[in-house]
């Protein structure tokens, strides 16, 4: 047992004997040689470290990432999800879980304990995918994770190859100076944003020099020009003296704006007190010699409600906390259209006819804010099947 702080010394109510019985029954606590104490929560991993506990999921550094671990025996997988509950604020204060929390988003190596090969469960599209930039001793798994804040992830470990129905490469990336290792169609690729030559070891033993050439420049899409198309969701009847079905009716009233750059609604004019839905469209030109080698991370930054994506009329999957995505696939040489739809609440239409929500005064900064980044990325073959 760890005690973290001040143990109590007060029972609830005014009976000085309790206080003392309860004194008494903490010093006993204290004493036993299996009860531990420590200032703050942050310090609880190294007093664990200190009495030989090691955790199921251990970060490589200090990391405010929280994790819960199950086990499936019968079908010999581990279970991991993550969540990101940010770093907490101000640094000198005690560390508890209900402390605010500020955002920083956590790029870290975890080992976890288990003897399978990892899949990533993504939960905002419903697939599973094999990872294949991983180290395994046999008894644990060493990966790294990346989380925005607030963002959660979930990991499987599985004995079985084919236990998630993507069965994953023979042979997977242990450590690269690419920025990532991916299964690609047939084999294991590495990803970099930027030209150079990369060393990546794999599983087989073998070590892969790769070259990456020429990759364009990462391009700001904030400032970019964007088309948005409004729909104005409205009451269609007197909203504070209609009642039953009538009450619920809306008008959907269209609007279209052509916009410099992006900004949240209220300090758009024509979109101050509007709630609804907002379409937002531009369009990006790649080189000719872009290639399926070639592929691009989308960054949206900060959006403001739920949305979607459509990339050259295709739906792209994408993470709704993180807000980005690779689009990679969705991409071609020259002309490219990017779309993203977001749905806002109703709070800003009803601050204005509606006085207890005006009274609150709070407008919500609708929209695709940004800032919008498209980051492009070179790609190379570290191990195919058909090249073993």
């Amino acid at each position: 047992m760890i005690v973290v702080g001040t143990p109590p010394d007060r029972t609830p109510g005014n009976a000085p004997e309790a206080d003392t019985t309860l004194r008494s029954v903490i010093g006993e606590l204290l004493a036993e040689r299996s009860v531990s104490r420590v200032a703050h929560e942050s310090d609880v991993p190294g007093k664990l470290r200190s009495l030989g506990i090691r955790p199921c999921a251990e970060p490589g550094a200090p990391s405010p990432v929280l994790s819960v671990h199950r086990s499936d025996a019968a079908a010999r997988t581990d279970y991991y999800f993550f969540y990101n509950q940010g770093v907490v604020s101000p640094e000198n204060e005690p560390r508890t879980l209900f402390e605010p929390a500020t955002g920083e988003p956590v790029d870290r190596e975890f080992s976890l304990e288990g003897r399978g090969r990892p899949y990533l469960l993504d939960a905002w599209s419903g697939k599973i995918h094999p990872l294949v930039n991983y180290a395994s001793n046999g008894e644990r798994v060493t990966l790294r994770i990346r989380l925005a804040r607030d963002n959660a992830a979930l990991i499987a470990l599985g004995e079985d190859p084919n236990r998630f129905g993507v069965p994953p490469p023979e042979v997977h990336a242990t450590k690269t100076s690419a920025e990532d290792a991916v299964m690609d169609p047939g084999g294991v690729a590495i990803r970099a944003s930027k030209a150079g030559t990369y060393t990546t070891s794999l599983s087989n033993g073998r070590t892969v020099r790769s070259v990456i050439g020429s990759v364009p420049s990462a391009i700001d899409l904030t400032r970019a020009a964007w088309h948005l198309a409004v729909e104005d969701w409205q009451p269609a009847n007197p909203y504070a003296t209609t009642f039953g079905v009538a009450a619920a009716e809306t008008r959907k009233a269209k609007a279209e704006l052509d916009l410099k750059e992006l900004k949240p609604w209220p300090e758009i004019p024509a979109l101050r007190n509007v709630s609804g839905l907002g379409t937002y469209t531009t369009r990006v030109d790649l080189p000719a010699k872009w290639t399926a080698a070639n592929g691009a991370r989308l960054s949206l930054g900060e959006v403001f409600d739920t949305f979607t994506l459509t990339v050259n009329g295709r739906a792209v999957p994408i993470d709704q906390l993180a807000a980005e995505g690779d689009i990679g696939p969705y991409l071609k040489a020259g002309r490219n259209t990017i779309a993203v739809r977001v749905a806002t609440t109703l709070n800003n239409r009803l601050a204005e006819i509606d006085d207890d929500v005006a009274n609150r005064g709070l407008a919500q900064p609708y929209g695709l804010v940004g800032p919008v980044v498209l980051t492009p990325y070179g790609q190379a073959i570290v191990w195919s099947k058909a090249g073993r």
